[in-house]
């Protein structure tokens, strides 16, 4: 009696989950590629003084109005620089667990990765914003340049060696 029942194919409907070709391989390269970033960016959290030094003088090379200054450390810096760690690899360590259980259950998980990234961007910005605002220097050389920026007045700007220039044109009689 058995035999005589058949076999049929599941039908595929909308709430059966569907397998997208590519969404693994995408989901796991990001996964890698956070993993290497959260292990390559802990130097520059475990000396945070340096990396707000460094970020600073990448500042006022894009934004001259913006005066060369160095980070002045109210102590705050190493405690912030090591909550930055802890959660970037508490995000990441949830990105990796949500991945998975979404990659197992076949739905579309490529979007969790760049979540975390977002997410630990967002941390990386708020931990460094704290500590620049921490320093009256740096709140002071901010306020300057705003000020500067509002009345049109700008320092002058890169070499201009590095910048083409034109001769001018004479017009022929």
């Amino acid at each position: 009696m058995a035999k005589d029942i058949e076999k049929k194919p599941p039908v595929e409907d909308a709430l059966t989950p569907r397998r997208f070709p590519l969404d693994r391989v995408v989901a796991i390269a990001l996964l890698v590629v956070g993993g290497i970033s959260i292990f390559s960016s802990l130097g520059d959290y475990l000396n945070m003084p340096l990396t707000l030094n460094r970020l600073l003088t990448e500042l006022h090379t894009q934004m001259p109005e913006f005066a060369e200054m160095t980070y002045t450390d109210t102590g705050i810096a190493q405690p912030v620089g090591m909550i930055i760690i802890t959660l970037e690899g508490l995000i990441f360590g949830l990105a990796v667990w949500a991945t998975i259980r979404r990659l197992s259950a076949k739905k579309l998980a490529f979007w969790v990765p760049i979540v975390g990234y977002l997410s630990t961007s967002a941390v990386i910005f708020g931990g460094q914003l704290i500590c620049l605002m921490s320093d009256p220097a740096f709140v002071d050389a901010f306020w300057a340049a705003t000020q500067a920026l509002q009345a049109g007045v700008t320092t002058p700007g890169p070499a201009d060696s590095l910048t083409p220039s034109l001769a001018p044109v004479q017009p022929t009689a």
